[in-house]
């Protein structure tokens, strides 16, 4: 009964592929060319908006601040409202950017089971998915994005890109001659979902993400 099955299934599949062969005989091969439009979501409006609507879509947090001097405020309120004690800065610039502008809450720790929050740096965000792009070289090592309930970023204004490739392109160009060995791609908190469609938060990273958007590049000034 099998060999018949596999007999059959041959056959018919002879048959479409000579009938394919008689359609095209004689015909010369065409380019197919370039498809009209674009399959790429054009971001409208300014790109600090439609990247904060993405990443809350997704169940991330966002905040859109002035200067330095108020992000390190708005950290100060997140540590405080969130009772975070254990504190890792794995990005040492950034970390002596915040004591600077506001030792209270520079609470320098490694990485390690007991990190409540990772404050980290980043690469660039894409505003069309809300997402954040980050260097392992960046975060000395790989362990960043995965350690800690929380994960905050602080990024600016500049690192702001309207699609994944714009921003690909712009790493490439900055980091050819020094590329890292890990780029990751965080949208949102880390979530998986069982075969009930029951959804975890915090299954492979940090279940709350926390961006936090220089408007200015006063940051990058102080680093």
């Amino acid at each position: 009964m099998q060999q018949d099955s596999r007999l059959d299934a041959n056959s018919i599949r002879d048959r479409i592929l000579d009938n394919i062969r008689e359609a095209t005989a004689g015909r010369p091969a065409r380019d197919p060319g370039r498809p009209a439009g674009s399959f790429v979501y054009i971001p409208e409006g300014p790109l600090t908006e439609v990247f904060a609507d993405s990443l809350r879509k997704v169940g991330g947090h966002v905040e859109l601040l002035s200067g330095l001097p108020e992000v390190a405020a708005s950290l100060g309120r997140l540590i405080m409202e969130n009772k975070w004690s254990v504190i890792a800065y794995p990005d040492v610039l950034l970390s002596e950017a915040l004591k600077l502008v506001s030792p209270g809450i520079h609470i320098r720790q490694e990485l390690s089971e007991e990190t409540d929050v990772v404050i980290t740096r980043c690469d660039a965000l894409v505003a069309d998915t809300g997402s954040v792009f980050l260097r392992s070289s960046l975060t000395s090592g790989r362990k960043a994005i995965v350690y800690g309930p929380a994960h905050i970023v602080i990024a600016t204004g500049s690192q702001l890109f309207p699609d994944a490739g714009s921003a690909m392109e712009s790493l490439a160009g900055r980091h050819r001659e020094s590329p890292s060995s890990l780029l990751s791609v965080i949208t949102g908190p880390s979530r998986t979902a069982d075969i009930e469609k029951t959804l975890i938060l915090g299954a492979h990273g940090p279940k709350a993400l926390h961006v936090l958007i220089c408007e200015t590049d006063l940051m990058d000034d102080n680093i």
